[in-house]
């Protein structure tokens, strides 16, 4: 969170030199969850996630934070009532 009189990095944006203006980013340097994510894994392994949000043709699985993958129904298989989803 940013406060009056911290100090932070950023990267710039954009300069309008015209009106003195300038747009700093801040997530820009944080690491890419995306790039993170997949110098971790491979096709075919197996991974956990949380179901996000249903739709018709399948859900969205939160893989992980910012990692979001999504799963077609005929590839759900249910096991038990209280176990969770599995893949094929």
């Amino acid at each position: 969170m940013l406060r009056k009189g911290s100090t932070v990095q950023g990267v710039i944006l954009s300069i309008d030199a015209a009106h003195k203006r300038l747009s700093l980013g801040i997530k820009q340097l944080q690491p890419d969850a995306w790039e993170t994510w997949f110098r971790k894994y491979n096709v075919n392994d197996a991974v956990h996630g949380k179901v996000l949000r249903l739709a018709g043709f399948g859900g969205f699985v939160e893989l992980a934070e910012g990692v979001e993958g999504c799963v077609i129904f005929p590839k759900f298989r249910a096991g038990p009532a209280a176990s969770p989803i599995h893949l094929r």
